[in-house]
């Protein structure tokens, strides 16, 4: 049912290459990359469900961007409001410079570039002579600030740092993010070998962590370093007070870090490759996790091919295997290439993750068009280590005593407690209807995390001429269970079901 025998081509300009991917809330497919001959422009084509091109997106489907030098879309995330934001690099001149800027774009729901963001859409990091031209890693925050991690960063003719940066939802470098530091607004971190960005990822409790590769000498280990939500280096990642993890693999020279995903447990999980000697081009897919405060967990190798085969992304499907998706060369030839590592309950007896039931008191007989507010009720029945996201559907929510009320997406955990608001019904006995959803699909760095079913929670109110007289009602949270996911030899992540 989708394009021709599951495949959908598209001639934009001459060498096309698509990088990154994400399914809207409404089916669309959204696809990021790079398109042209000589010089490449940004590229973005949006398909139906079906894989029909959407004529409501761009041209006929399709959104190149010209910054008149050659450049290249690699990542792109979605917002809660429909707006996409796309990063990548364009060289700094036309003679085929080394040099690159870093390029963030956000564009409507149409295809058009977001002229409150940026300048004209476009907001651009430029490193000067420090600059490279490599792939760049984007993730969203859930108030709408937007993380990078840059590939590279030229700092001498042999070596690279990683970086990691923070713009505010206007485009302009976020000062509030390593506000102390030499440069406010994004941070470096030296290995002490040649390193590189390809993944970044934003906690459940806003901590970053960057995932790439660091290389000294003929061996190369895949690297993660982690901030805390202010750009300060988070000491306690990895056991070491540096907060960098430099994964070393028996039996392995090289290794690297392509793709992250947190789990519900808050382990973090990478996929990439590995390979037993550098520079034979003999790459094995790569499926590592580690502890929540950055230790070794478990690592899987897996062989796709007679030949080279890496892991560019990894995903938990609703039945709760894990897919890898990458290439793998093979005489000459290279395909796409997917491995699922299927996933067994490691105990038959689950234990109980999801609330208790809990109420809100419903109001009745309010007065028509008046802001109704709950009391805060608190969530109870978690496992201590369980983060679930929390959303609002037609009113808006505040946690553990907050004044401040919001609609954006966010996370619930043991303890905490909930209050919902709405304005009432303008009409004569109308009825309005908050609902707060807890648990669910969330998407996480362009992928899916499913955290199975929902648990609901709602609040009504009626409006009456009067404005007089009370009632009572309840919203019971659904009794959800948790298991503990054994994939292939290690564990990697959780699942809940009833």
């Amino acid at each position: 049912d989708f394009g021709l025998e599951g495949i959908v081509s598209t001639d934009i300009a001459g060498f096309d290459t698509a990088y990154d991917l994400a399914v809207q809330a409404d089916g669309k497919i959204v696809v990021a990359g790079e398109a042209g001959r000589a010089a490449h422009v940004f590229a973005l084509a949006r398909y139906l469900d079906d894989g029909t091109p959407d004529a409501s997106f761009g041209d006929g489907g399709v959104v190149a961007t010209d910054f008149g030098f050659d450049a290249s879309a690699t990542a792109l995330a979605l917002q809660a409001d429909g707006r996409i934001v796309v990063a990548g690099y364009a060289r700094a001149d036309s003679g085929g410079s080394a040099r690159c800027h870093y390029v963030i774009a956000r564009y409507d729901d149409s295809g058009a570039l977001d002229e409150r963001f940026g300048a004209g859409g476009v907001a651009v990091l430029d490193l000067g002579d420090r600059g490279g031209c490599d792939h760049v890693a984007l993730a969203l925050q859930s108030d709408g600030r937007i993380v990078i991690a840059v590939g590279f960063m030229a700092q001498d003719a042999r070596n690279a740092d990683m970086i990691v940066a923070r713009l505010a939802t206007d485009g302009r470098l976020d000062s509030e993010f390593n506000a102390g530091g030499e440069q406010p607004g994004m941070v470096i971190a030296d290995f002490g070998g040649d390193d590189h960005a390809y993944a970044v990822l934003v906690q459940f409790d806003g901590r970053i962590v960057a995932a790439g590769q660091t290389r000294d000498g003929k061996t190369q280990s895949a690297a993660l370093v982690r901030y805390l939500p202010d750009g300060q280096l988070d000491t306690g990642f990895g056991g070491s007070a540096r907060g960098l993890v430099a994964v070393k693999l028996d039996g392995y020279e090289c290794s690297s870090a392509q793709a992250l995903v947190q789990l519900p447990d808050a382990r973090i999980v990478f996929t990439g490759a590995a390979e037993e000697r550098c520079g034979e081009n003999a790459h094995q897919f790569l499926l590592y996790s580690l502890t929540p405060n950055g230790l070794e967990d478990k690592a899987t190798v897996a062989g796709v091919s007679a030949g080279d085969g890496v892991a560019y992304a990894i995903a938990v499907q609703p039945d709760y295997r894990v897919l890898l998706t990458g290439v793998a060369a093979s005489g000459g030839d290279t395909q796409v290439a997917m491995a699922r590592f299927f996933c067994g309950s490691e105990q038959d007896a689950p234990w109980n993750l999801l609330p208790y039931e809990a109420n809100f008191a419903n109001v009745n007989g309010a007065p028509r068009g008046e802001l109704a507010t709950t009391e805060f009720v608190a969530v109870q029945g978690f496992d201590s280590n369980i983060i679930v996201p929390i959303r609002v559907f037609d009113g808006e929510y505040a946690l553990n005593g907050s004044s401040e009320y919001t609609t954006a997406p966010g996370w619930v955990q043991l303890g905490d407690e909930v209050s919902v608001r709405h304005i009432n019904s303008t009409e004569l006995q109308g009825v309005v209807t908050t609902r707060v959803v807890m648990g669910g699909v969330r998407p996480a760095n362009n992928l899916t995390l499913f955290l199975g079913p929902n648990a609901e929670l709602s609040f009504t109110s009626t409006s009456s001429a009067s404005g007089t007289g009370a009632g009572a009602g309840s919203g019971a949270l659904d009794t959800f269970a948790l298991a503990t996911l054994l994939c292939a030899a290690f564990i990697i992540g959780t699942r809940r079901g009833r």
